[in-house]
């Protein structure tokens, strides 16, 4: 009897293991851009394994993105977290989903359950929504310093994964700053962002800029705000305040539309 259970119990994990296989074969076939491939493979993948959430997120991904249809996207994240609930990923790919749909009240459901299992990406991303959307900058902090207490610190925070945001994408740099050094008694962690922040590309431009405008004294009335203030260079050669550069950085210059060396960043 024993060697029997041990049989099927094999046979299962075997199975499982062919199923997963299938599914990282499917993102091969994401790469090469064959669609109808991609499709059956995680169909396969399911037939083999009818219990894998990660065959029913990679399916709910792919009606997502590929497909354009939310509602076998939503029918398979819902079958995902049915098998497995406490899946980070998939409760934080599912309010993404739900994010892109512009349906908050769902959005935030799963966000905030994912918070629940201590998943930083899901406060950072509720951290964004009420800043930009909301303009609340109060919740806005109160979700972000939660993030930064339960993020880890080795993550590579360039890496702007679509389904995997980090503390920093999404965020214009120079808001993020301004925000967190409002913080009376910052933690060690939010000191480090904060540090970090000084580091990037962007704001270490705009500095070396505002040195030299300085010694220039360049003062002068600002095409944009038009108030006197101390006037930078954007990325083509035209000028603004200090204050609206935070602002317009990223975008095509206003006047020439010439477009930005930090567009994307």
């Amino acid at each position: 009897m024993a060697t029997i259970v041990a049989t099927e119990r094999d046979e299962f994990l075997g199975l499982n293991a062919l199923s997963d296989m299938f599914v990282n074969l499917s993102s091969e076939y994401e790469k090469e851009g064959d669609s109808e491939l991609r499709e059956d493979v995680l169909k396969q993948a399911l037939e083999l394994n009818p219990q894998s959430a990660d065959a029913m997120e990679a399916l709910a991904i792919y009606y997502e993105i590929s497909e354009r249809d939310p509602l076998k996207a939503e029918e398979f994240y819902l079958q995902a977290l049915e098998n497995d609930p406490e899946n980070r990923r998939i409760l934080y790919n599912f309010g993404n989903f739900y994010e892109e749909n512009k349906d908050y009240q769902n959005m935030f459901k799963y966000y905030n359950v994912a918070a629940d299992l201590n998943d930083s990406d899901a406060l950072f991303q509720m951290a964004k929504h009420y800043l930009k959307v909301e303009k609340n900058k109060q919740s806005m902090l109160e979700c972000y310093l939660k993030g930064i207490e339960c993020s880890n610190d080795d993550e590579d925070e360039d890496d702007d994964d679509v389904h995997y945001s980090k503390k920093y994408s999404g965020f214009n740099h120079f808001d993020l700053q301004e925000i967190l050094e409002s913080v009376e008694q910052p933690t060690e962690k939010v000191i480090s962002v904060v540090n970090k922040l000084k580091r990037k590309k962007d704001i270490s431009v705009y500095n070396n800029k505002v040195r030299l405008f300085e010694r220039l004294h360049n003062v002068q009335e600002c095409q944009i705000c038009y108030e006197n203030k101390l006037n930078i260079d954007l990325h083509c050669g035209h000028e603004v305040c200090i204050d609206c550069y935070k602002q317009v950085y990223k975008k095509c210059c206003p006047w020439c539309r010439t477009a930005s060396y930090f567009k994307g960043h």
